[in-house]
């Protein structure tokens, strides 16, 4: 059976093909050159928190997109995306529209249909194919926080979204990020959201608890949870 990471990332695979996007592109500014057929505009929002809105669209009526316009080209453009997901997944739930706050400011927000519209607009711009092998490639085995804030610069800028971005990407594939390091094939990993991974006592630490001066020695700390899993199999 699918997990629900799995069933998400396929429906933001179709997504992306059906905007004339490679699989695993990377470096999508979708704000810059807007041509989807949705109609975007960007207005200086006044609620506070609220950085998107979309409005699906009843045939003959185009769907609309708001974006605030005090947040960074780059901002909006994480966010246009975060509002394409629930275009593309969500038009079927009858709802008029999706207003999406900062985490600290949602309003009685749905948490998974937020969960998936931030999980989808992540794959969509930092697809996990192409961003697990880089971040293997740049911090190497034994990482330290600094090679970790340097790297979620780094891939922030080639990606074409915020750094906090990458900050999630690391966390909400840290399961994912050790299987690969305990030499699973990028096209294996099994797919695995946060709360799955609860559900089955699957507790990991990601990159981004790494200690001010402190390193992780992630191979040693493989064959730590694999040992108390009691099983050579806890990745791979």
């Amino acid at each position: 059976m699918e997990s629900e990471k799995e069933l998400l990332y396929k429906k933001i695979l179709r997504m992306k093909c059906f905007l004339v996007f490679a699989p695993c592109q990377y470096g999508i500014n979708i704000v810059r050159r807007w041509d989807y057929g949705i109609k975007l505009e960007r207005i200086p929002f006044k609620t506070r928190g609220l950085r998107g809105m979309s409005y699906p669209g009843a045939r003959p009526q185009p769907d609309i997109i708001l974006l605030n316009s005090k947040r960074s080209e780059i901002e909006q453009n994480f966010d246009c995306g975060h509002e394409m997901v629930h275009l593309a997944i969500h038009r079927n739930l009858n709802k008029k529209v999706f207003n999406c706050f900062d985490r600290s400011t949602a309003p009685n927000q749905d948490p998974f249909l937020e969960w998936q519209a931030n999980e989808g607009a992540a794959e969509f711009f930092v697809p996990y194919r192409f961003f697990i092998p880089l971040l293997k490639e740049c911090v190497g085995n034994n990482p330290k926080r600094g090679d970790i804030n340097e790297f979620k610069r780094y891939a922030a800028e080639l990606c074409c979204v915020p750094p906090a971005v990458i900050k999630y990407r690391i966390e909400s594939l840290k399961y994912e990020i050790l299987q690969y390091y305990s030499g699973v094939d990028i096209n294996d990993l099994q797919l695995i959201s946060k709360r799955q991974q609860e559900r089955m006592g699957l507790y990991i630490k990601s990159l981004n608890e790494i200690a001010h001066n402190d390193n992780f020695d992630i191979y040693s700390y493989i064959e730590m949870k694999t040992a108390l899993a009691g099983t050579r199999t806890a990745f791979t």
